[in-house]
């Protein structure tokens, strides 16, 4: 078995050293100011993105149960047992472009410079 040397590190020394730094979100406020030119506008249009999709994402699986599988959660119970299966279906369907959408994110992690 391989044990690796470990510096015991100094509480008091961590903490001087951590004293003048903020953390959290305040941070993240303070960091914004210092971005580049094009940097802002692009934060901007991210979370504008981010709002559009939250909807979508919220609101496929009923889309599916109702228009696609033609079922009602209040109807007679084939429609009820419609509408679930739509429902099921179209969260198997996030989860798929879930999974799908992390392919990219993995691979450039390997094609990227380091």
């Amino acid at each position: 078995m391989v044990f690796a040397r470990e510096v015991a590190l100094d509480p008091v020394a961590a903490a001087k050293r951590n004293e003048g730094e903020a953390s959290g979100l305040l941070a993240v406020f303070k960091g914004m100011k210092n971005l580049p030119v094009g940097m802002p506008s692009v934060l901007i249009v991210t979370g504008l993105t981010w709002l559009s999709w939250f909807p979508f994402i919220l609101f496929d699986t009923d889309w599916m149960g109702r228009e696609i599988y033609h079922g009602r959660p209040d109807g007679s119970p084939a429609e009820v047992t419609a509408f679930q299966e739509g429902v099921r279906q179209g969260a198997f369907g996030l989860l798929l472009n879930s999974v799908r959408s992390s392919y990219p994110s993995i691979t450039c992690l390997f094609f990227s410079p380091v």
